[in-house]
């Protein structure tokens, strides 16, 4: 049962992650600038998290933690995107 959560939670992060580069590269007429930008931000963001979280497991003992804060990181990123988007369309 786990396997099949861990596949569905990886396969969700590959389809969001897909759908955002296809929309971000869609929005510009510079797209491969900017999809270079997101290639080197998403290759960040795939090796930081790891070594946060191991190092937060073995200060802490647990990983819940770790995973509080990837989610509230998360939120509070939608919540600015979301922000920025308004005071945009204000303009």
């Amino acid at each position: 049962m786990k396997h099949l959560q861990i596949f569905f939670f990886t396969a969700g992060i590959a389809a969001c992650a897909g759908l955002g580069n296809g929309l971000i590269s869609s929005s510009y007429s510079d797209a491969g600038t900017v999809n270079g930008i997101v290639s080197m931000m998403g290759g960040l963001g795939g090796s930081a998290p790891p070594l946060v979280i191991a190092a937060m497991t073995s200060a802490f003992g647990t990983n819940k933690l770790a995973f509080f804060f990837l989610v509230l990181f998360g939120i509070i990123a939608l919540l600015t995107m979301m922000w920025m988007d308004k005071k945009e369309q204000r303009t």
